[in-house]
């Protein structure tokens, strides 16, 4: 197997901490004005109210956790893939938005600053993030890098278990 460059060393981990923390940036911007995005979600008129604020509850959790997965590169595998599906499913309601002509101010993609009428920029963006993830997903073992998953991994001489297991067995 060939030995990745230098700047795929550098840029891999980089992208996915930058990924990370847009999804932090995200999840805490609806966070201040979470009424709002619930609005933006129950115009759309396919759950209750109730419904809505259900639904905006948990984007903004699992945007929080995955954010903070990535910048941490813990089940980094699982944690791109829930990503992907993340911003797939959030083009696929800008799509309908745009498609179905809906009366909705703003994506509500970054809260209070996301408040201007939905455009097809947006779905652009998404799309080049959808690009950046499956590039992720795709340079997987260079993504360990700066990672507690990488500090993690077996074999490699820096596995927790293995110094806790060293460690302990010097000091009996």
């Amino acid at each position: 197997m060939a030995t990745p460059n230098r700047w795929n060393l550098i840029l891999m981990p980089a992208l996915r901490i930058l990924l990370g923390a847009l999804f932090i940036f995200s999840g805490y911007m609806k966070l201040l004005d979470m009424e709002e995005f619930i609005r933006v979600i129950y115009k759309i008129n396919f759950i209750s109210y109730d419904g809505a604020a259900t639904l905006a509850i948990l984007v903004v959790g699992f945007e929080l956790l995955i954010g903070a997965l990535l910048i941490l590169g813990l089940f980094i595998k699982q944690t791109l893939l829930l990503t992907l599906f993340m911003l797939i499913g959030f083009t696929a309601f800008l799509a309908v938005v745009l498609i179905f002509k809906l009366e909705v101010k703003g994506c509500g993609c970054f809260g209070r600053l996301s408040q201007s009428q939905i455009t097809y920029w947006e779905i652009l963006r998404n799309l080049l993030l959808i690009s950046i993830t499956g590039l992720l997903i795709l340079k997987i073992k260079i993504c360990h890098r700066l990672s507690i998953d990488g500090y993690n991994k077996p074999g490699d001489g820096n596995h927790l278990r293995e110094k806790r297991e060293s460690f302990w067995s010097s000091h009996e």
